[in-house]
């Protein structure tokens, strides 16, 4: 009836043990993935490549014809302003 076997309770159990061994294995070595490559300062885990800054973004635009010259440069001069040093409208 109830046998020690693969294909019995005991085999049932052993395989539980080998997913649970198999678990704990793969999140040691995430967590020490994890902890190293922020010890060597690296990049986070999953981070998404830096974009173009806005000042590109406005240069882009312009080159396709999107803007003219005096928006590209009324916006350009308010992507180059220092933050606290704008101009009261």
């Amino acid at each position: 009836m109830w046998t020690w076997g693969p294909d019995g309770w005991g085999g049932l159990w052993m395989g539980f043990g080998m997913i649970l061994w198999l678990v704990v294995i793969v999140a040691i070595v995430w967590i020490a993935v994890r902890l190293l490559s922020r010890a060597v300062g690296g990049p986070p885990m999953m981070a998404s490549p830096p974009g173009p800054s806005p000042a590109d973004e406005l240069r882009m635009r312009f080159a396709r014809g999107e803007i003219d010259e005096e928006e590209y440069r009324r916006r350009l001069a308010v992507v180059e302003e220092r933050p606290g040093t704008r101009r009261p409208s």
